[in-house]
């Protein structure tokens, strides 16, 4: 059963990853002039983030981040499913090791 947790891990990793990009992109626009994270449009860029699956495109492309967070989420998104293609044939093998010994 843990291990089936931990084959959600780099899923949810990945969703961490679409949810925070937003705000990385906004920190790393301030050293270039970018005005998201000053006290004026502070509340329309915290209602923008709410809404992180699509913001996440918008703010990434206009940093220029967003082939590093595609390849993250991929990344992140492989490892899932291959932890999860893991655990289950570790689940038909146990079985059988069983039976045979």
């Amino acid at each position: 059963m843990l291990l089936g947790i931990w084959a959600l891990a780099p899923l949810g990793a990945a969703i961490g990853t679409g949810a925070l990009a937003p705000l990385g992109a906004a920190i790393g626009t301030v050293p270039t002039g970018g005005k998201f994270l000053q006290a004026g449009p502070l509340r329309e860029f915290l209602m923008m983030w709410l809404a992180f699956p699509m913001t996440t495109i918008i703010m990434t492309t206009y940093s220029g981040s967003l082939g590093g967070v595609g390849l993250a989420t991929l990344f992140l998104i492989v490892v899932s499913i291959a932890g999860g293609l893991r655990q289950r044939s570790n689940r038909r093998l146990q079985p059988a090791a069983r039976s045979g010994g």
